[in-house]
């Protein structure tokens, strides 16, 4: 987070960070189970995940590096 945030904003992204874990905690299972009832097997829960997984990667590596200002 050194290298891509300035310090002040430390706090701000723990907390962002940990309010997204703690609704993925909350609600993943629910989620799967119910996409599980729906399709009857763990198939789709499966592939969902794996899509979320390869989706959010591949925003990480399309955004790249913020432009270095000249002093």
């Amino acid at each position: 987070m050194q290298r891509e945030f300035d310090a002040r904003s430390f706090g701000v992204l723990v907390s962002l960070i940990t309010a997204i874990n703690q609704i993925t905690y909350a609600f993943g299972p629910g989620v799967i189970g119910l996409l599980r009832d729906v399709s009857g097997s763990y198939s789709l829960p499966f592939y969902t995940c794996i899509g979320v997984e390869l989706i959010a990667a591949a925003l990480i590596m399309v955004r790249g590096s913020p432009a270095k200002a000249s002093s």
